[in-house]
């Protein structure tokens, strides 16, 4: 906090994927955010203040602001396939389920969620390839794209070693990593080498960006 400005670099996501890893779990941190200030007696403790706050960690805090705005909802399944998704706004819904290492979803629509009630689905889904057979696999079906040059490979050159994809992405050198473009090969390509993480339209100079010109050759998006 400065001059009573709150600095939310754990928010912070401008011009890339500039959030901390705040623990183990999380990837990528969204708002809207709330904060609350206390404070105690010169007699309280950090279990006193910590305790005080527990108060508002409830999906029931500020409903109506939240309801106002929230329309979207994720959640990881349990061991068993089930999840429940608390305080999910009236309306018609869309079920999607995906997984990792699996091609392709799964949706359920005209799922209506009426409010003060509880709602509940049911789905069964498993990869499907009856009409269809592998030839090549190019990417990690994850959604992620993270196997990819400067995606979740480490990063030497900061003391914590986080995923190079977290760092502010003009940082790599597109021009310099692939300077006759991207040219991958099925089969033969190393993921962490031939693709980007990052897919430029142009490659161009904003704020610490290395280029001070725009640069499209080469590029493919």
């Amino acid at each position: 906090m400065v001059d009573l400005v709150v600095s939310n670099y754990i928010f912070s996501n401008n011009q890339g994927d500039g959030t901390p890893n705040i623990t183990d779990g999380f990837d990528r941190t969204f708002g809207p955010q709330y904060y609350y200030f206390n404070k105690g007696s010169p007699f309280a403790s950090l279990a006193d203040l910590r305790t005080d706050t527990l108060l508002y960690a409830s999906p029931l805090c500020n409903t109506a602001f939240y309801d106002s705005i929230a329309e979207y909802y994720w959640a990881d399944l349990a061991t068993d396939g089930s999840v429940k998704i608390p305080r999910v706004k009236a309306g018609n819904y869309r079920l999607t389920v995906y997984a990792g290492g699996i091609f392709g979803q799964y949706t359920q629509d005209g799922i209506k969620v009426s409010a003060g009630g509880t709602t509940q689905a049911h789905a069964r889904w498993r990869e499907d390839n009856s009409v269809w057979s592998e030839l090549w696999r190019f990417v990690v079906p994850d959604k992620s794209s993270e196997e990819y040059r400067h995606g979740y490979a480490e990063d030497p050159a900061h003391p914590l070693y986080p995923a190079e994809y977290r760092l502010y992405w003009p940082v790599h050198d597109f021009v310099d990593d692939f300077p006759g473009g991207l040219n991958p090969t099925v089969s033969r390509s190393d993921l962490a080498k031939d693709c980007n993480y990052i897919q430029w339209s142009g490659f161009w100079r904003i704020r610490k960006c290395i280029r001070t010109k725009l640069y499209n050759k080469n590029v493919n998006n």
